[in-house]
């Protein structure tokens, strides 16, 4: 992790390779060139509101508001990618359609084991 600023710190060549399970000299140079291009900065989380993330994720566990994923449940799977398919064919073929629904900027996410939240909303795409 490079630090880009006192509050910031960036993921390297070496912390993506770490993500996807390989090398960095595994790593194909057009992966390079992306990873250069965009913002992939982000903070941690202090321990105080890092507290509070997972009190409230405890909390939607024990809840109703999940449903359950997995090879049990291809019906839901196929109707949200069918929908994502639909919109990018009416909307002209736009990308940003192709996005699932459940990615969404500006959230806490999780990181090499710990809550993050990114400078760029599009860090997790």
């Amino acid at each position: 992790m490079q630090r880009i600023s006192k509050a910031f710190l960036r993921i390297t060549e070496k912390d993506f390779a770490r993500l996807v399970g390989t090398s960095v000299s595994e790593l194909p140079r057009q992966c390079r060139e992306l990873l250069a291009k965009y913002d992939l900065s982000y903070k941690k989380i202090q321990i105080k509101e890092r507290d509070k993330i997972i009190l409230n994720v405890l909390k939607r566990i024990n809840s109703d508001q999940l449903s359950v994923s997995g090879k049990e449940n291809k019906t839901r799977w196929k109707k949200g990618w069918r929908e994502n398919l639909k919109n990018f064919i009416e909307k002209k073929y736009n990308l940003s359609e192709l996005v699932p629904k459940y990615v969404r900027p500006n959230h806490p996410m999780r990181l090499f084991g710990e809550y993050v939240v990114p400078h760029d909303p599009k860090f997790e795409l």
